[in-house]
C-alpha cells in the first residue's frame, strides 16, 4: 500500500486530515465523534471504523458518502494490502 498511512498514534492525526478532505468536499458532517480513521491513502481517500462496529468505510474524493465497505479490519487489510 505505498503512499498510505497506517501507523499507531498517526491515525489520531489522520481524523483531521480526513475532516479537511471532507470539508474540501462538502460533506463535512461525514466523520462523527465515534469513528477512528484507520488509513489515509495519499491525501484523497480514508478508511474509517464506528467504535463498537467491526465495518471498515471507504471515503474517496468526489463522492458523496461510502465508496466501499468491508466486514472488518482484516478483510480490508486483505483487500487493499
Amino acid at each position: 500500500m505505498p503512499g498510505t498511512d497506517v501507523f499507531y498514534l498517526h491515525p489520531i492525526e489522520l481524523k483531521t486530515e480526513a475532516r479537511a478532505l471532507l470539508s474540501e468536499n462538502g460533506v463535512a458532517d461525514f466523520l462523527g465523534d465515534s469513528e477512528v480513521v484507520v488509513s489515509m491513502h495519499q491525501g484523497y481517500q480514508f478508511a474509517w471504523m464506528t467504535v463498537g462496529d467491526p465495518r471498515v468505510g471507504l471515503y474517496s474524493e468526489g463522492y458523496e458518502g461510502v465508496r466501499h465497505s468491508w466486514s472488518d479490519l482484516p478483510a480490508f487489510l486483505l483487500a487493499t494490502g
